[in-house]
């Protein structure tokens, strides 16, 4: 989840952001990754689960560079068979995996069109 959304949602000022961000920096369950040209600075629980995010938005985007407006079934389908293609990869070769719940900030130069 983007950082900024994240700490926006748990405090209502800056006091409160700072309080959940130092929360979140000591304990071991939350993972902070920086931000890259690509992604926003992000938190998560699951490495694994967020590099399979990571590797499908980041397919999805490649993919995107060539369309301008796609729909958001569109937009859906090719993020989830990307994601799917990210497990499989992983899953032959361990075949432990949990399933995804989280969602990762990232810089789309396509347009979403909501239908």
């Amino acid at each position: 989840m983007p950082e900024e959304a994240l700490l926006s949602a748990l405090g209502k000022d800056e006091k409160d952001r700072n309080r959940f961000r130092f929360f979140l920096m000591v304990n071991s369950a939350f993972f902070r990754e920086r931000e890259t040209n690509d992604f926003l600075a992000r938190w998560h629980i699951d490495a694994v689960t967020a590099k399979h995010i990571h590797d499908a938005l980041s397919r999805l985007y490649s993919s995107c560079l060539m369309i301008e407006v796609i729909s958001e079934g569109e937009f859906l389908t090719v993020f989830l068979m990307n994601l799917r293609a990210s497990m499989m990869h992983t899953l032959k070769s361990a075949p432990h995996h949990s399933a995804f719940d989280h969602v990762c900030g990232f810089r789309c130069g396509c347009l979403l069109h909501m239908s």
